[in-house]
């Protein structure tokens, strides 16, 4: 079938090598785009990973008109996380199969994930139109509007979903987010307790409802909400997502395997899993920063270095990145370019503690003490909850010989209001003491301090010191 004129204009050329068809016409196949190489677009990815990606590309290759091809290309990009890929990819094959509005589903979903949330409403168009009565897709449709700062829209979308999904907390939330966008705290806030009598122990549930008690004035009754949601995240019935769900949580259940084996020390393993990890997952910082500890650990230190180099172009934002960029330099024996690392870093964010923490580390190694020390106060200072500043400086001091300048040092961190130093801390301090020749009052009140925190751990450990 070929396209009629109106129908070829329907269609948008992307940047960059990716090409999506955003029309509801059918293409026949010599109208079909070819598909993008995996290499050209999806950088950072595993050997493994790019091979499954070039074996999906080549079936496209074969048969550029049939649908099936293109969403198996589709499923591909999405699983790795590449979700420009998995639009354009999705999208064709929605248009050549307008049959099933599934495809055009997860074309929206992954235009929303990769940040064009326009093309996602379009898409989304789509799905309305062939499946009207799929609540969860005016549920999504309603959030993208939020994104868009588009709340009286939201609300009409949430307020169709609602009707659609009877039972389950998705759209009352909806509604209330889109009720808090626009300052109606009352409407807000009847739609959260709506939403919290269908699911009291959903913790997203909590923190929406947390807020509009806040606003509201109520800020005892918003504490518990807001401290037993923070940091959640919606979870939404959607059965159409439950197979990408399912690939998701395979990635999770490899996550988990992986952060045991770290936690166990098991470097090799650890590295091994991480790395597979880090082919299914490019676009996760955590997944890269995690890698880099990993290879640290394992003493893969030529290794961690090159893998924190290529971290950092693909998230030059991120601090944890950047400053373990530096620890992985210092690692390495390049210790003037971790210090120029970690100064570029504290430029950057210089309200961060940790940084000032390796800052402190390096200048010490270098043999600058005052320096050291320096830093080491303005950690302090930025994070007076955090002892590792003191310590830090008490070892330092220790080093150097000066032991009635680390106990001083770490004196005052024992006694700010609520410290509870780690052993560690306290065998630093009772060595300094005794060597400084302090009184036994002293010491036995900060072996009274050490028993009264660690129990009969202090005495195990400080038996040894």
């Amino acid at each position: 079938m070929k396209l009629s004129p109106t129908c070829r204009t329907g269609h948008s050329v992307l940047s960059g090598a990716l090409l999506a068809i955003l029309s509801a016409c059918a293409p026949s196949a010599p109208d079909a785009p070819a598909p993008p190489s995996p290499r050209e677009i999806a950088g950072g990815l595993s050997a493994a990973t790019l091979a499954s990606l070039e074996k999906a590309t080549s079936a496209v290759t074969a048969s550029p008109g049939d649908g099936e091809p293109w969403a198996a290309l589709g499923r591909a990009y999405e699983s790795s996380q590449v979700y420009g890929g998995a639009e354009t990819a999705f999208s064709t094959a929605a248009s050549l199969t307008p049959q099933d509005p599934k495809l055009w589903y997860r074309a929206a979903i992954n235009a929303g994930r990769a940040g064009k949330t326009e093309r996602a409403l379009l898409h989304l168009d789509q799905v309305h139109k062939a499946e009207p009565s799929y609540g969860p897709a005016w549920r999504r449709r309603g959030t993208l509007l939020l994104d868009l700062g588009r709340p009286e829209e939201a609300r009409t979308a949430f307020s169709t979903a609602a009707g659609l999904l009877p039972g389950v907390p998705d759209a009352e939330i909806g509604l209330a987010r889109a009720a808090l966008a626009n300052d109606d705290v009352a409407t807000a806030l009847g739609h959260a307790r709506v939403a919290f009598e269908r699911a009291s122990t959903d913790p997203y549930v909590r923190l929406i409802l947390g807020n509009a008690l806040r606003r509201s004035g109520l800020a005892n009754e918003a504490l518990p909400h807001l401290e037993a949601g923070q940091g959640a995240v919606p979870r939404y019935v959607d059965p159409w997502s439950e197979s990408a769900a399912h690939a998701r949580r395979q990635d999770d259940d490899l996550s988990e395997r992986a952060q045991k084996l770290v936690n166990d020390k098991q470097w090799n393993d650890a590295i091994e899993a991480l790395k597979e990890l880090h082919g299914l997952r490019p676009q996760d910082a955590r997944v890269a920063l995690r890698l880099g500890v990993a290879l640290i650990g394992g003493d893969q230190l030529s290794e961690a270095e090159a893998h924190y180099e290529k971290a950092m172009k693909l998230f030059p934002g991120n601090y944890d990145i950047a400053t373990a960029r530096a620890a992985a330099l210092r690692a390495t024996g390049k210790t003037a370019r971790s210090l120029s690392s970690i100064e570029d870093v504290i430029r950057r964010w210089p309200g961060r503690a940790p940084a000032y923490l390796q800052r402190g580390s390096t200048l010490g190694e270098m043999g600058d003490v005052e320096g050291a020390r320096a830093a080491f106060q303005r950690a302090s200072q930025l994070n007076p909850g955090d002892l590792r500043g003191r310590l830090f400086e008490g070892q330092l001091l220790a080093k150097n010989r000066r032991y009635t300048e680390a106990a001083a040092v770490l004196q005052q961190g024992l006694d700010m209001p609520g410290a509870s130093p780690p052993l560690v801390y306290f065998k630093m301090l009772l060595s300094t003491q005794a060597v400084s020749r302090m009184s036994s009052d002293v010491i036995q009140e900060t072996l009274r301090r050490a028993r009264s925190i660690h129990g009969d751990a202090a005495d195990a450990l400080l038996q040894k010191r």
